[in-house]
């Protein structure tokens, strides 16, 4: 990060904002609202008697079965199929 030219912290610190930053939580890690496709998919878990870890856990395996998917694709697709 720079501020007009100038580094924004001192350069001893770098170290320390670079561990810092590394340590934050990433998107998704329940350091923020989950997408709305996930809210959904969450809702007809919930509907269908799965707890959060449970419907989590299941989303999980669908992951790793289909690595070409982005988590809010699987979300829409299962939710999708929960509800026909």
């Amino acid at each position: 990060m720079e501020v007009d030219g100038a580094p924004g912290w001192r350069p001893d610190r770098v170290a320390d904002i670079v561990r810092w930053r590394n340590g934050l939580p990433g998107r998704g890690s329940g350091g923020g609202r989950p997408t709305l496709a996930r809210q959904e998919y969450l809702k007809e878990a919930a509907a269908r008697g799965l707890t959060r870890d449970e419907a989590v856990r299941a989303l999980d395996t669908f992951a790793a079965e289909f690595p070409e998917m982005t988590e809010q694709e699987l979300c829409a697709w299962v939710a999708g199929k929960w509800r026909r």
